[in-house]
This record gives structure tokens, sequence and C-alpha cells, in this order.
């Protein structure tokens, strides 16, 4: 079976790296040059980024990808790697 799910959530009133920080496999690392945290749900099939831009702000980046054969946190990052540009460009 194949198939991706992407979800992209924006936050404005909350620390988007918050939830992360106490999830056991949470990796520190940046996104774009913005702190993001990064956790691997279900390492074969879902990964979730969370960065944060500003100060109580940021977004989150959830990619599930139901093939083995794709790498969900490389999809993840992709993604995230992009709306951060987006947003260092204004």
């Amino acid at each position: 079976m194949s198939g991706i799910g992407l979800t992209i959530s924006v936050r404005s009133e909350s620390d988007p790296l918050g939830d992360d920080y106490d999830h056991p496999d949470a990796q520190v690392t940046e996104v774009g040059g913005f702190p993001a945290i990064l956790v691997a749900v279900q390492p074969d099939f879902v990964c979730d980024i969370a960065v944060k831009t500003a100060p109580d702000q940021g977004f989150t980046v959830l990619y599930g990808a139901l093939d083995q054969t794709l790498d969900s946190c490389g999809g993840a990052r992709m993604v995230a790697d992009q709306l951060a540009a987006r947003v260092r460009e204004g």
C-alpha cells in the first residue's frame, strides 16, 4: 500500500516546540536557521517537525508515509525547509 499524508499547522499564540520537548524521541535540530524539534513518531511511517520562527510562533509539519520505502522524516524536513525559506523571505 502506498500513500502520503501531510498536515501543516501554524502556531501563533504558543511555543510550537513546547509539546515536543518532553517526547522521549525528540531530537533538537534546526530548520532553515530556526530552532526545531524532530520526532519520529513511528520511524518507518510518521515524522513530526516543530519549528519556532519567533517567540510563541511557528509551525509544525506532520508527514506520514504508508510505504515503508519512503523516508518520512526526510519528507517532513523537505517540507519544513521550504516553509522556513518562505518565512525568511517575508
